[in-house]
């Protein structure tokens, strides 16, 4: 059974390319859809170091939440 790669949920063809997540109410594209309820590996550091607030946003969007909610705490002590 093909399945969502981010919630798990079964998901709906949409055409040769896409398939439908009810659930996180978007298309995915057949490259990662995952199968019997498996996810996608979510890579993330518990830390981030105190150069990554110099990195531009592009480079900022790969970082996961936990990591931008430290860079933030950061910034304030840069700045002083």
């Amino acid at each position: 059974m093909k399945t969502c790669p981010y919630c798990g949920s079964h998901i709906e063809r949409i055409d040769h390319q896409y398939y439908y997540c009810d659930f996180c109410c978007m298309n995915i594209d057949i490259s990662i859809i995952k199968e019997n309820h498996e996810r996608l590996y979510v890579r993330f550091r518990d830390f981030a170091l105190d150069g990554f607030i110099d990195k531009t946003t592009p480079e900022m969007m790969k970082f996961s939440t936990f990591e931008l909610l430290n860079l933030l705490k950061m910034i304030p002590k840069r700045t002083k």
